[in-house]
């Protein structure tokens, strides 16, 4: 043959084969695993973290509520009642969550150790139309 037919004959070589994207190789799947893991652990925190927090929530809505029937009517006491109440609730709710087994304690002593810090002398003054305030004496 000559030169001229062996060139003729020349095809040219297709394109080898893409290298398949499955299986994975072992490295992928360990990493796709622990992805997982740390996502469903991640959900896991933040579903119980809301549900533990439940009780704060409707607290501070109640909180807010009441607040707003106190500033529409400021001489009508109802709203400040109903505050202690709010309160004994948190206390009981907290109380029980923390395990303890026995009874809570007497509600004076709690009211007594809220907050950890003493109050400022003139905490009273930011709230003008509280009706305690007229008759809050203070201690040196």
């Amino acid at each position: 043959m000559s030169l001229a037919a062996e060139l003729a004959n020349l095809r040219e070589l297709p394109p080898p084969e893409l290298p398949g994207l499955w299986p994975q190789a072992w490295g992928w799947w360990l990493l796709l695993a622990v992805t997982g893991l740390a996502l469903a652990a991640l959900i896991t925190r933040r579903l119980s973290a809301y549900h533990h927090d439940r009780y704060r929530r409707e607290a501070l809505a109640e909180l807010a509520q009441l607040e707003r029937a106190w500033r529409q009517q400021p001489e009508a006491r109802p709203a400040l009642r109903k505050l202690p109440g709010l309160l004994k609730r948190v206390i009981l709710y907290l109380h029980a969550r923390s395990g303890a087994v026995k009874p809570p304690p007497p509600w004076r002593p709690v009211y007594d150790n809220w907050p950890a810090s003493p109050l400022p002398r003139t905490w009273a003054l930011a709230f003008p139309n509280w009706p305690m305030r007229r008759t809050t004496v203070y201690q040196s």
